[in-house]
């Protein structure tokens, strides 16, 4: 079984202090979503549904030792016998019914689809569950409050509190609805994120190119670009807005666009007037805790050499052709914390000439601030002692990736707590 898991704060669910744990299973031709709120779990069933599906609905549902609502949610008809259901979801739901009230604990049936209804009247069982439903959709709606069904003999349950639980159910399983369709609308935000950047690294005769973007949640705030300014001209520019999600996307957006659109009106012109012109554009736009470091640098292809400014972000550092590396730093503050005077007055300008068999690295500080599971941080130190080992002879791609490789040694698969960006470029030696 094949589990990715992720949790998700509901804040109209949080209201003990604890908060729903959802897991996603791929299975194939069908998805399980498993989330826990207290002593409640619901199982989400999606795609086609088989015998072999429903053991390992069956055991999931005897692992959990509270109560337990099942929901099937857009089965889709299983080609092999031309319908949705089979008889085998009798004796599925039959044996968790039972186990159930072996343990004395509540086994629910959330919403289920009319083709489920219909094989349950059939094989006369439908009497034997407890449904969870809405009147506008459910065909086994009595109008009992809170779309939820009587026992047969019309009276209250047994046991009173099987009347919250299935409340608390059905309030635990409306929450998740609106989860995937937010966990929806994330996915999208994801993707349209990744548009914004560089699909595929320029390409300029005497140069290689490289890059990476990884983001710690689904969306992020690093972003970086590649501005043809003229058939000898290439700017450069790579930022990180501060915060993360949502808002830090966003702003993300909106600031390379700022910077993209005032790197091509100056064109040749000086990296700190684009740098403050897009200052003055952000500022409005920026509440009082929000903040972006950025590099803008023109690259001249026939001379190699490279006019930066840097607004408060990570030194770039050159290397090769020689053993030596140099970390270029210069002065500067964050863009969307001054109007502009003070920035005019920080921000610095440097120029570096890239040898022929030389390369230079841009990163945000998600590289250098990467911890392991001991919470020890990668450091700009380490940093330069990788970029020590690497190859002369690599070609741009494998130079970065020794970079990599070695930032994700030291982490051993601990999730990055903040987005990582990087790009190399190398002179190549012709």
């Amino acid at each position: 079984m094949n589990e990715n898991i992720t949790t998700s704060d509901l804040n109209d669910l949080i209201r003990t202090g604890t908060d729903v744990q959802t897991t996603v299973y791929e299975l194939g031709e069908a998805t399980i979503r498993r989330s826990t709120k207290d002593d409640l779990s619901i199982l989400t069933i999606s795609g086609v549904y088989s015998r072999a599906l429903a053991k390992e609905i069956e055991k999931l549902c005897l692992q959990w030792r509270g109560n337990m609502g099942l929901e099937f949610k857009d089965i889709k008809v299983n080609p092999q016998i031309q319908k949705k259901f089979d008889s085998s979801v009798i004796g599925l739901l039959k044996t968790l019914r039972d186990k159930y009230q072996q343990r004395k604990r509540l086994f629910m049936l959330c919403m289920p689809p009319p083709e489920l209804v219909d094989l349950l009247k059939l094989t006369g069982a439908i009497e034997g569950y407890k449904i969870l439903g809405q009147s506008s959709t459910s065909v086994l709606s009595t109008g009992a409050p809170d779309g939820l069904d009587p026992r047969p003999d019309g009276h209250e349950p047994k046991h009173p509190q099987h009347s919250l639980v299935q409340k608390r159910i059905l309030n635990l399983n409306q929450s998740l609805k609106r989860t995937v369709s937010l966990e929806k609308g994330l996915d999208s935000a994801e993707k349209c994120v990744k548009r914004f950047l560089p699909q595929a690294p320029p390409v300029a005769e005497g140069y290689e190119f490289a890059f990476s973007y990884k983001s710690s949640e689904k969306v992020g705030g690093d972003f970086f670009d590649f501005i043809e300014l003229g058939p000898d001209m290439l700017g450069i520019v790579i930022g990180d807005v501060s915060g993360h999600g949502i808002d830090a996307a966003l702003l993300m957006g909106i600031c390379k666009k700022v910077l993209q659109i005032r790197a091509k009106e100056i064109g040749n012109g000086s990296p700190k007037a684009v740098l403050c012109k897009a200052n003055s554009d952000l500022v409005p736009d920026f509440h009082k805790y929000a903040f972006v470091t950025a590099l803008y640098g023109i690259l001249h292809l026939q001379t190699g050499r490279f006019t930066f400014a840097r607004a408060g972000h990570e030194a770039p550092i050159t290397f090769g052709p020689g053993p030596q590396q140099s970390c270029l730093s210069t002065r500067g503050m964050p863009l969307g914390v001054d109007t502009g005077k003070r920035l005019q007055l920080a921000l610095e300008e440097q120029s570096v000439e890239i040898l022929p068999g030389g390369f230079i690295l841009f990163c945000t500080d998600g590289l250098a601030e990467a911890r392991n599971d001991r919470g020890q941080v990668y450091s700009r130190q380490r940093l330069l002692f990788t970029i020590g080992q690497v190859r002369r002879s690599s070609t741009c791609r494998e130079a970065l990736e020794t970079v990599l490789d070695s930032v994700s040694e030291f982490s051993a698969g601990r999730p990055y707590e903040d987005d990582v960006t990087a790009i190399l470029l190398h002179r190549l030696d012709m």
